[in-house]
Formats: structure tokens, C-alpha cells, sequence
């Protein structure tokens, strides 16, 4: 049986999970499980099948590691646009299967994106799987994504927000 986007919101609420945790364990985005809550879309079968696992996963204690990989990707957005001068709330806003190379700020979005990516699979260690269910993007992209940024870094140390993060994360404590 197929679970509605009332019976999801209905469970979700019934054991206190926030929106966040769900759409963490889930791997759908906030606004768009608003914009199903809100009528706005209607959802599609593989939306709600992510949905009803992402609820399994939150029942089963297993949602960690989905929430994480939201949770790195999200941080590292935000200081790749902030090193980028862009606002991470727009980068998150572009869809990344749109390809609209000729608008300045889709690019900038695209980007600040790829870094992001890269700096959460090869720093953080958050897989590339997970990180397409995380961005909306599908693994063969997020792979594009790393690996056109592996092939441009000049140095290991060229002052970038990323050179910063490898340096932080290989000092042994």
C-alpha cells in the first residue's frame, strides 16, 4: 500500500519527528516536501516511496547516516557560497538537471555545487550515492562533479575554503 503525502505528514507528526529529520532520512528536499504538503505539486510514486523509507528509516534508528550526508552537504554549500560570494539558499534553489549555462547565476549555482560536493565526498567521506540523493543529482553527476574538481585543483594549498578543510581534517588529534 502506497502512503499518501496526509498519511506521511500524519505518522510524521505522531512521533514528534521535525521536517528536517525526514526529509534527511528521506533525501527529498525541504521545499519541495512543502510544496507537497501544500498541495502545490502532486507527488510522484518514487517521492513517496523515498518518503515512506525515509519514515522507516527514522522508526529504525538507521536514518543517520542519510542525515548526515544532508547535513555535510548543506554546511558545505554554505561555505563554498560564502568563499563564492553567493547565497546559499539560491544555490539550493537551482536545479541542478536544469542546465541553463547561459544564466550567470545558474552557473555560479552549479559551481558553488560541484565544490560543494567534492569538499563532502573527499573530505567529509559522505559516498557518492548518498550525496545524489541529497542534492537532487544522479550519481554519475555528482561524479562528473568531484572529479572535474580533482582535475582543476592547482596545488594543494591554493588558499581555497577546500585546501583549508583537507588541512583541518588531516591534523591527527
Amino acid at each position: 500500500m502506497t502512503l499518501s503525502v496526509r498519511d506521511i505528514e500524519a505518522r510524521r507528526q505522531s512521533q514528534g519527528w521535525t521536517l528536517l529529520q525526514l526529509c534527511s532520512a528521506s533525501g527529498v528536499s525541504l521545499a519541495h516536501y512543502g510544496r507537497l504538503r501544500g498541495g502545490e505539486h502532486a507527488p510522484r510514486p518514487a517521492t513517496l516511496s523515498s518518503l515512506a523509507i525515509g519514515l522507516r528509516r527514522l522508526c529504525n534508528g538507521s536514518a543517520n547516516d542519510a542525515g548526515q550526508a544532508f547535513q555535510l552537504y548543506r554546511l558545505a554549500v554554505v561555505l563554498v557560497a560564502q568563499e563564492a560570494q553567493a547565497d546559499p539558499m539560491q544555490v539550493l534553489a537551482h536545479d541542478p538537471s536544469r542546465r541553463a549555462t547561459s544564466d550567470p547565476e545558474w552557473m555560479t549555482a552549479a559551481q558553488v555545487r560541484r565544490r560543494a560536493l567534492y569538499i563532502a565526498h573527499v573530505c567529509c567521506g559522505v559516498s557518492q550515492a548518498d550525496l545524489a540523493r541529497v542534492s537532487g543529482m544522479t550519481a554519475a553527476a555528482v561524479s562528473l562533479a568531484v572529479n572535474a574538481i580533482e582535475d582543476t585543483r592547482e596545488s594543494d594549498d591554493d588558499g581555497s575554503v577546500i585546501s583549508a578543510i583537507e588541512r583541518v581534517m588531516q591534523v591527527e588529534t
